[in-house]
């Protein structure tokens, strides 16, 4: 009995001395599939050559050193340009975040890139994610001589 009290005495002064607290990270950002072509060669998203992601998945991880990582929470989103999601929980220690991204756009174009944010201190983390497409084949005015083939 004494041992439960004094284990009951020790998770309150550790929630009181704010060693275990309620960690939240809200997670949002933009993630845009813009095709580049001769045109606008270092500004596709002025000319309104982006869309929306066919597919995309955020995750938000722990970073640990020795251990491996932890996933947090998870996102996926169809054809939405938007995403945005809250994790919170009781933790003892602090949470080091970074974020996997996975795009894929609707030409094929695929990007899973990591995004840093152990060092951060905020709780509130904005991320907008920019995939570059391959210029389209260029069209051929006469896909077929013509005039060949005729007796």
């Amino acid at each position: 009995m004494k041992l439960i009290l004094f284990g009951i005495f020790c998770v309150a002064s550790l929630i009181k001395a704010d060693i275990i607290d309620d960690k939240a990270i809200e997670v949002s950002g933009s993630i845009q599939c813009c095709r580049n072509n001769d045109q606008n060669p270092p500004f596709p998203r002025l000319f309104g050559n982006c869309e929306a992601p066919a597919k995309a998945r955020i995750e938000l991880w722990d970073y640990f050193k020795v251990l491996p990582s932890v996933r947090l929470h998870w996102l996926e989103i169809e054809k939405q340009g938007e995403y945005s999601f809250r994790w919170a929980d009781g933790k003892i220690f602090d949470v080091k975040p970074f974020l996997k991204i996975h795009v894929e756009c609707s030409d094929g174009t695929i990007m899973d890139e990591k995004y840093d944010f152990t060092d951060a201190k905020s709780q509130n983390i904005l991320q907008n994610v920019e995939v570059v497409m391959p210029p389209p084949p260029p069209k051929l005015k006469y896909p077929f001589p013509t005039g060949i083939g005729k007796i």
